[in-house]
């Protein structure tokens, strides 16, 4: 096990989510079943492995990747947030392993960014062939503004009306990224560069956060059209999960 592992429930919990804002209570209920089982399935392989590799939290690489578990307790309570007592263990669950692991990447990454960043936009300037550029997890540039604009809903909702169009910019900002991450990630497959499939997992969330962001901000702004660019998406992302899980399960 690696510890990126819990990728896999969040994708699933948030897919899970996307399909119940449309009714398809069936799917939705399916997959976060399947995500409630394999978190504290996960949870005891994690702890296993982190005794038996003895994993450094020190280790960014390490430390980054572990943040899927935080996400993973965080979707899955959002999807169950009506069962109370779930809802708090998993926020808690959730808290804890974000307090353990954000001042270690702080120390860490502050050294380290501005360098790296400017590394990664050098290559894509003097390389743009190169395989990093079309790893999967390259759709949290997505993903990471679909995540901003959902959160700009619930602030939305809690009353601050004035952060409405900050959500829409990032709604945009969103959008923006799918045509270049499509064109990034077809050009990967026509060159046959294969990867495992679990690594995939990490452009799942972000298909799946779209959606969800889509929806909510149709609900906020009343643009009804986009319940229906949210619905088209949520198929794209249920397809992707059905991909992955299919090939993952192949894979074992």
């Amino acid at each position: 096990m690696k510890p990126d592992a819990f990728a896999s429930v969040m994708a699933t919990g948030i897919v899970s989510i996307a399909a119940a804002d449309h009714g398809y209570l069936a799917i939705s209920d399916v997959l976060i079943v399947l995500a409630a089982v394999a978190l504290p399935a996960l949870i005891v392989a994690g702890a296993t492995a982190w005794r038996r590799k003895s994993w450094d939290l020190t280790d960014l690489d390490v430390s980054l990747r572990l943040c899927t578990y935080v996400a993973a307790c965080a979707v899955v309570g959002a999807r169950l947030a009506e069962h109370r007592i779930v809802l708090w263990v998993l926020a808690g669950m959730a808290l804890q392993g974000w307090l353990s692991l954000a001042p270690v990447m702080a120390r860490r990454m502050w050294r380290v960014y501005l360098l790296m960043t400017g590394l990664i936009v050098w290559r894509s300037i003097h390389d743009r062939a190169a395989p990093e550029l079309v790893q999967p997890d390259m759709w949290i540039l997505m993903g990471g503004a679909a995540i901003a604009t959902l959160a700009g809903d619930h602030i939305h909702k809690a009353g601050l009306e004035s952060v409405r169009p900050v959500t829409v910019v990032t709604w945009l900002v969103a959008t923006a990224w799918i045509p270049p991450l499509i064109y990034l990630t077809v050009r990967r497959f026509r060159r046959r560069r294969g990867l495992p499939p679990a690594l995939w997992w990490a452009a799942v969330f972000p298909l799946g956060m779209y959606p969800a962001a889509t929806y909510a901000t149709a609900v906020e702004t009343r643009w009804r059209w986009l319940t229906v660019v949210s619905q088209v998406f949520f198929w794209i992302a249920f397809a992707a999960w059905v991909i992955v899980a299919s090939k993952s399960c192949t894979n074992r």
